[in-house]
């Protein structure tokens, strides 16, 4: 504040409204919030800050002041019980409603203005920031509201909507969880002029996930940093080692869009990048370089490591934020995606599912019982699912079921009866599963039952889903390579020649996918005179996938427009009929080739068409379960009014917790509708983040990228054939087919993770099959071969090296594809 004198000599006291940048240094958090103060402590020290000024926190203050405001806020925020979302909830919107209908005092009004037209500047970014005692101020980073491209004419009504940030629903849980509800918190607003960035991102002078102290990672991508930042893009990383100063690696990312500022508006609009310009290096070395200096030279003067965010405009950087990194494992608790990454080490991981929801997972089975029971590693399946409406990832580590696949191996080998013993289980538990799925998909079972009955019922099928599942595990990964080293390590005279061999032929009588035998199963229901809403019901788990289940009506329309032909006795005799003359024919060449095989191979013949058999005939098994517990879940929300598509989003144990957990904890779990993520980590315990959808696919994806292989030539990839054969074709990179299923053209290849059921329609337009994983058992394999596609699997990086629109030669014969033609 400062003194000022008027008419008659009164003295007027003047409270301190706004500070330029240069007047502020980083022991001013308290009147200029954590962000305000770091802007003006960098501007101070030389660095390159756009221009701006701060409105201070008592400008706020004022404002409360002569609204007569705090009076009431306090009473409605005393009432708040943080562990009820829907309390927080409430005073959120009353509160804020309160502040934005309050007038702004006149004098606030003018110093605002008049410092926004020293600027200069047609459009500034508009950014609260919180202040409080006894707390960091970096810690609010991400909890209040930015304003970007604003101008004159909504500069005010945004600095009230930052004003009225410090009361969201997320910043008030904050408070609370942070045990500041009862300490004094304004907020300060930000006003800095916008630069219109060529390429911008985000940067840490210490590196996040490996916690090097001695690198630093810098992202970058074109246009504003809002599309870095929001996750809706992935950067390039680039990472540095400070001492000696060296990039050591370097990530580049195809960037498709951007987002810019419309060129006479305050709007941003999302804008396509050329191919040729969004795949190559966002920053040249040198331009790393240089930044990398500036990072320094940050944190150096803070004498902390940092998170920046930069922007690129006309060969200069600015510094558009710095705060602490709050992520290091000293000072903070870590995030769930840490978390997951740390448990994971050094482990590989399966393609991530797309379109998942924790529902299919239903993330509260004892893995460790089950994986304890029926292997020697007794640690639990590591599992994080991220997900956000029906736009679901979940990541899967494949380096466990990798050591399980060789540990079954091993002891087959030694002796046949592990194997038969554990099919047995097997075919045990599969029995529990289809009587506890018949029952509840009868008629008026559900109906009723008493819910603690169908929570029984519930609980009985996790159990036999989960024992057989763990059972069949070692069946979902078992490659050539694998094979090959396996039969080396236990003395086998087998050698890759013959291996070839076998690998081609030993795996044909069993290659039928779960499609043909759903169409075999669904022939004979017509021949036992089934009619088409019988089979709906019985076949409900046909339309059971990731993120959706059918209902029996959806499942009987698609199965009867699918195979109405069927309805005709005739038609079914001579379906059965081909299918039974083929498999007559496969087996007797089959049989003919099977007696030429040593007692060795024949050996190796039977593991290898166990392991297939398995591969798929746990999908069915799995789909049911997910039936089974749906159809419960149904009748509980129906009773508690709750809607039905947030199914997807509860918990196995949440639904059987039944009517009264759903009604007290129904607000929620609904948020989970706008982002949540499901971590499932070495001790079995399940936790959860909202509104971390988007940060954590991000931040998991990068890492999973950067462990693989660098050090290929981009012009061959090399994996092996899943189906022979050879063609050439133009890449369609499909890896969610929800969402990219529309650019696929009949006759392109298609490339990506791994493909499952709802691939099956692509893959029939397709021309060729090219994945990053996969072994015989893969779903890619058996429907190529089916199909009569080429098919080339494991490859690794595919999807990374490969893009839309690159021409090249898929041979099969050979597992190698070669890059013709690049796309324009």
């Amino acid at each position: 504040m400062f003194v000022k004198k008027v008419n008659n000599d009164k003295i007027r006291i003047i409270m301190e409204m706004i500070r330029d940048f240069k007047k502020i240094t980083r022991s001013d958090a308290s009147i200029a919030g954590g962000k305000g103060a770091s802007l003006g402590e960098m501007t101070s020290a030389g660095i390159f800050v756009p221009p701006g000024f701060v409105v201070l926190s008592a400008a706020f203050d004022k404002f409360l002041e002569n609204s007569d405001l705090n009076v009431e806020i306090d009473s409605i925020l005393h009432a708040v019980n943080h562990k009820e979302m829907r309390t927080v909830e409430n005073a959120s919107e009353r509160i804020k409603d309160l502040i934005l209908k309050a007038p702004i005092p006149q004098d606030i009004k003018e110093e605002i203005t008049k410092e926004f037209k020293k600027l200069k500047s047609q459009f500034v970014a508009v950014r609260s920031s919180a202040t409080a005692e006894d707390s960091s101020s970096a810690a609010w980073a991400g909890q209040l509201d930015t304003f970007l491209n604003t101008t004159e004419k909504t500069l005010l009504v945004n600095v009230q909507k930052c004003w009225a940030s410090l009361f969201t629903p997320r910043a008030i849980f904050y408070r609370f969880e942070k045990g500041l509800h009862n300490s004094k918190i304004s907020v300060a607003v930000v006003i800095q002029k916008m630069i219109e960035s060529e390429v911008s991102g985000i940067a840490f002078s210490v590196h996040p996930v490996t916690q090097d102290r001695n690198q630093m990672i810098i992202e970058a991508g074109y246009g504003l940093g809002e599309a870095i930042v929001s996750g809706q893009i992935t950067p390039d990383s680039y990472v540095i080692e400070k001492n000696p100063r060296r990039i050591i690696d370097k990530n580049i990312s195809l960037q498709e869009r951007g987002i810019y500022r419309k060129p006479k508006e305050g709007d941003n609009e999302w804008q396509t990048i050329p191919q040729d310009k969004g795949e190559k290096q966002k920053l040249t070395d040198g331009q790393i370089l240089e930044l990398s200096e500036l990072i320094l030279k940050i944190e150096n003067h803070y004498g902390f490591p940092v998170d920046i965010e930069w922007a690129f405009e006309n060969d200069k950087f600015y510094i558009t934020q710095s705060r602490p990194i709050t992520t290091l494992k000293i000072n903070t608790r870590e995030t769930l995606a840490d978390k997951f990454i740390a448990a994971l080490g050094n482990q590989e991981m399966f393609p991530p599912v797309h379109n998942s929801t924790i529902f299919v997972q239903t993330s509260g089975g004892d893995m460790e019982k089950y994986y304890g029971k029926n292997y020697s590693d007794k640690t639990t399946f590591p599992l994080l699912i991220t997900a956000k409406k029906n736009d679901g990832i979940m990541f899967v580590p494949f380096t466990k079921i990798k050591k399980i696949s060789e540990e079954l191996f091993k002891l087959f080998w030694r002796d046949e009866k592990t194997l038969v013993e554990r099919l047995k289980k097997y075919k045990k538990q599969t029995r529990v599963i289809d009587q506890i799925y018949s029952k509840i998909t009868s008629r008026n079972f559900v109906e009723r039952e008493k819910f603690s009955n169908l929570a029984q019922c519930a609980e009985q099928i996790r159990a036999a889903s989960w024992e057989m599942d763990t059972l069949a595990s070692f069946s979902l990964y078992f490659d050539k390579e694998m094979c090959i080293r396996l039969l080396d390590k236990v003395g086998s005279k087998i050698d890759k020649k013959q291996l070839d061999i076998i690998w081609k032929k030993g795996i044909t009588p069993v290659s039928k996918s779960f499609e043909k035998n759903r169409e075999l199963h669904l022939l004979k229901l017509l021949e036992h005179k089934k009619n088409w809403q019988e089979i709906g019901t019985e076949c409900q788990y046909f339309g059971a996938n990731y993120n959706k289940i059918s209902s029996p009506k959806e499942v009987e329309n698609e199965l009867k427009g699918k195979f109405a032909r069927f309805e005709k006795k005739e038609e079914r005799k001579k379906i059965i009929e081909k299918r039974k003359t083929e498999k007559e024919k496969i087996i007797s060449e089959y049989n003919t080739w099977l007696a030429i095989l040593s007692p060795e191979e024949k050996k190796l013949v039977r593991y290898l068409q166990a392991i297939i058999e398995l591969r798929d005939d746990r999908k069915d098994y799995l789909a049911k379960f997910f039936v089974a517990v749906f159809k419960i879940a149904q009748k509980l929300f129906r009773e508690a009014n709750i809607d039905e598509k947030l199914i997807y989003f509860y918990m196995f144990d949440e639904i059987i917790k039944g009517r009264n957990y759903l009604l007290k904890n129904k607000i929620a779990l609904e948020n989970r509708l706008n982002g949540f993520t499901a971590f499932l980590n070495y001790n079995g315990a399940v936790e959860i983040e909202y509104g971390t959808f988007e940060d954590t696919k991000t931040k998991l994806e990068h890492f999973f990228i950067s462990q693989q292989n660098k050090e290929v030539d981009t012009r061959i990839i090399n994996g092996q054939s899943g189906s022979h054969g050879k063609i050439q074709g133009i890449v369609r990179v499909v890896m969610n087919t929800e969402k990219e299923s529309s650019k696929f053209n009949k006759g392109d290849v298609l490339v990506t993770g791994m493909t499952r059921p709802e691939f099956v329609p692509l893959m029939k337009k397709s021309s060729a099959i090219i994945t990053n994983e996969g072994g015989i058992t893969c779903h890619a394999a058996i429907i190529s071969r089916e199909l009569g596609k080429p098919c080339i699997i494991g490859t690794k990086i595919a999807t990374k090296v490969l893009h839309d629109g690159d021409l090249v030669e898929v041979d099969a014969d050979n597992g190698v594809v070669r890059i013709l033609e690049r796309a324009k």
